[in-house]
């Protein structure tokens, strides 16, 4: 990997210095146990130390056998200050404290009168507004402890999720997942069932993060916070789904995690296997030829994933974490068509093609990360993460004419990706209203692409008898960013960020010797400011400009194709689009929220279709600019005790031009989920979606409609939990798309699996309320999706 040797030399001094003051840090701890007068230990409290002026400069928190550590040789060091419930009071002044033997602090107990108390317990809102963010609680939301994070996704508000496609949007953008700030580590449709297995009773809340602060290269981010329990022992999580429709899905998954003082362990394995049937047709027109093709395939997928976090845990103050995970599986795809073929000058040919494909893919990912707690309001993290991948495929592509051998091609590729990032974040809170947060982040991407075409027959003699290509790229980010926020006042909050990247790539074809080289500087400001008008209303202002970089698949020139008459190839010329969005939210009541938002995105990355004399080729480019007003309601109802529902609305107009090509249309979608408590604690749950965009991108969608419905029961004291399900009841989820461009007509028509039937299965083992390793990777974020 061709990393700067300045780079590396940065990233090794940086790691020796953290190393070493982890080292200093730890010999200055002064070790400590609290008791009371029964020699019994006192678990669990928080020890302060405070200066003359009572701020406090340091602390920590007494374990399970209640002892602690905390670094007293501090400056201007006063007092150690400890409140327990039950318990007096303490205050030690630090002159008094024996210089080197370990602290033995004793507690009185408090008096009855001192300890009487009024508990008034109630529930946090439903919607909270924040900086840059909403945070849906939970505990407001029916069938939680039945619910999946999918299931309270659903109900979240701008969160639209989409089952057929299995696929989650914040606002209309991609998202980023976190539990408990960390990636998930998985790809594609394994975080959506990774979150499908993911128990709602074990969710606090979810953070909707509509506009990122600086820290983040991600347009969105959706991060679940898990009830904070950090109790020791362990607990297990087995789930498995088992649904059929016109061919069978199945899904397994476990997960182990294990605390104790100076450990927290965790790991995750799944499995899925599933058939996926498409048939449809596609339709294509231009001023000398027409094309009808109907298409059926089948393809089976294979996968299974793993994950393995380690926290270790020196002292209180320093963490060391590590995270190992793996992706691997097969993809086995085999279809059938038929195309009719009319041209003016030859009339009417009838071609049958049988396309084949087996794809093997393996991910891996290899995390490293290190943090100090320098104080409650101050640490330090370093990240380090390595992503690597390959994907192995063989194609075959047989076209017969008159039931005669037309052509017959062999497809063979070997893509590799590997990811090298690290980051190094800081926060703190300056003069105790200032939340500063800075950060530095260096990113090396290498990928190398070989693909080989063979042809074992061609009637025709009209393309060459092997083709072969490789194409290599790199890319070396350099990236700083800087954050502040502040409370001016109870009302008036404001989040100030902005990021700075520096990009260098390189790529380059093998076969045609082409080398494109690009480099580009970008600043990416943030805004976010919040504002209490009482305690009924709440404003909320945010914009942000985001980048998105192509994946790799799109970058590389080389031609796929699909049949004698349909290819696609990539452009090595694409350059990254940029994305501006400004939204001003309105809550209500902390339950309601109305949102009027505008984005714009410069240099999209769109296909659009071009002539290679028979062959209609797919490719990609940087279009002018999209741009979308939208406005949209979030309304929860109770109608009864029993039955609660949720509505979500979106209006919005959108506009799409390059050159002489525009286009603008509405778009409109509309989502409820009802939750019924049914007798005997059984639950129920119905849920409808209609989407319609008038355009995406370069073309024109039909309506989307959906039904699904649910029923759940929980047993032997909330450990089983039981679930069936049934997506898309009516079969109504179809995908209809057209487009006009460069003189050619394209129409695609299809159909998926259709209904789909689920049972699920859920036993929660141990002690639930232990939380695993925190370990995560914040170095490699959108890199890795590239990837795919």
């Amino acid at each position: 990997m061709n990393y700067p040797k300045s780079k590396l030399l940065i990233i090794i001094v940086l790691g020796l210095l953290l190393g070493l003051y982890s080292v200093a840090n730890a010999q200055n701890l002064r070790k400590g146990k609290l008791i009371n007068k029964s020699n019994e230990v006192i678990p669990y409290v928080t020890i302060q130390l405070v200066d003359s002026a009572q701020k406090i400069i340091d602390y920590a928190i007494s374990d399970e056998r209640g002892e602690f550590q905390i670094q007293l040789e501090r400056p201007n060091a006063k007092q150690l200050q400890i409140t327990a419930v039950g318990y007096e009071k303490l205050i030690q002044e630090i002159a008094t404290l024996e210089s080197n033997n370990p602290l033995v602090l004793m507690l009185n107990a408090a008096s009855q009168t001192s300890i009487q108390t009024i508990t008034v317990t109630g529930r946090k809102p439903t919607v909270e507004a924040k900086l840059g963010k909403t945070i849906f609680n939970v505990e407001n939301t029916p069938l939680v402890q039945t619910s999946s994070a999918i299931d309270l996704l659903g109900k979240a508000p701008g969160v639209f999720v989409d089952m057929q496609q299995e696929s989650v949007k914040l606002q209309g953008k991609k998202v980023l997942f976190l539990v408990d700030g960390k990636r998930t580590y998985l790809e594609g449709n394994q975080v959506y069932q990774y979150l499908n297995n993911f128990q709602g009773g074990t969710i606090e809340k979810i953070e909707l993060i509509h506009s990122p602060s600086a820290k983040y290269e991600a347009a969105a981010v959706i991060n679940i916070i898990t009830k904070k329990d950090k109790s020791h022992g362990w607990n297990t999580v087995l789930s498995t789904t088992a649904g059929y429709g016109q061919q069978p899905d199945v899904k397994g998954s476990g997960t182990f995690n294990y605390r104790n003082q100076k450990i927290a362990f965790s790991t995750s394995l799944g499995a899925n296997f599933d058939k996926s049937p498409v048939q449809g047709t596609t339709e294509q027109r231009a001023d000398n030829y027409s094309l009808f093709q109907e298409f059926h395939s089948l393809s089976k997928n294979n996968s299974s994933y793993g994950k393995f976090s380690l926290d270790y845990f020196l002292n209180k103050k320093n963490t060391l974490g590590l995270v190992y995970s793996k992706n691997t599986g097969n993809k086995l795809s085999d279809q059938l068509s038929e195309s009719q073929r009319n041209e003016l000058e030859n009339g009417l040919k009838i071609f049958n093609d049988h396309n084949t494909g087996d794809v093997h893919h393996n991910r891996d990912l290899l995390s490293f990360n290190y943090t100090n707690t320098f104080s409650e309001s101050s640490k330090l993290m370093f990240n380090s993460d390595y992503a690597w991948s390959n994907n192995l495929g063989d194609n075959r592509y047989q076209t017969s004419l008159n039931q005669q051998v037309y052509r017959d091609r062999l497809n063979n590729l070997d893509l590799d990706n590997k990811v090298l990032s690290m980051t190094l974040d800081y926060e703190d809170l300056l003069w105790k209203k200032y939340a500063l947060e800075v950060g530095a982040k260096l990113t090396d991407i290498q990928t190398d692409n070989f693909n080989r075409f063979e042809t074992l027959t061609d009637s025709q003699n009209q393309i060459p008898t092997l083709q072969e290509d490789r194409f290599q790229y790199s890319e070396n980010v350099t990236a700083a960013y800087l954050d502040l926020s502040t409370a001016f006042s109870e009302k008036f909050s404001a989040q100030l960020g902005l990021r700075a990247e520096h990009t260098q790539t390189t790529g380059k074809s093998i076969s045609t010797n082409l080398i494109h080289k690009q480099s580009y500087f970008d600043l990416l400001p943030k805004v976010n400011l919040n504002y209490a008008l009482n305690k009924n209303h709440n404003l909320s202002l945010g914009y942000s400009r985001s980048i998105d970089r192509p994946s790799f698949r799109t970058l590389n020139p080389f031609r796929y194709y699909s049949d004698i008459y349909s290819a696609s190839e990539g452009n090595p010329y694409l350059k990254p689009s940029y994305t501006q969005s400004i939204a001003l939210q309105h809550f209500f009541k902390s339950k309601y929220m109305f949102t009027l938002a505008y984005m714009e995105n410069r240099g999209d990355h769109n296909v659009y279709y071009d002539r290679d004399e028979d062959v209609i080729v797919s490719k990609y480019e940087n279009y002018g600019l999209t741009s979308a007003w939208m406005a949209s309601a979030y309304i929860p109802v109770a109608f009864t005790k029993w039955w609660n529902s949720t509505l979500q609305v979106q209006v919005a107009q959108l506009n799409i031009r390059k050159d002489d090509f525009q286009k603008s249309g509405p778009a409109f979608s509309f989502n409820s989920s009802s939750s019924f408590k049914l007798p005997k604690k059984y639950m129920a749950e119905l849920s409808h979606q209609f989407s319609y965009t008038s355009t995406m991108g370069i073309y024109e969608v039909a309506p989307i409609y959906s039904f699904n419905v649910s029923f759940s029961k929980s047993f032997l004291n909330n450990q089983l939990a039981a679930k069936i399900q049934g997506v898309d009841l009516f079969s109504l989820y179809r995908w209809h798309a057209k487009t006009i461009q460069n003189g050619i007509f394209y129409e695609n028509k299809n159909r998926g699996r259709g209904a789909m039937y689920f049972l699920s299965l859920t036993y929660k083992l141990g002690k639930t309320t232990v939380k695993g390793s925190t370990a995560k990777s914040k170095a490699i974020e959108n890199d890795q999706d590239r990837m795919n």
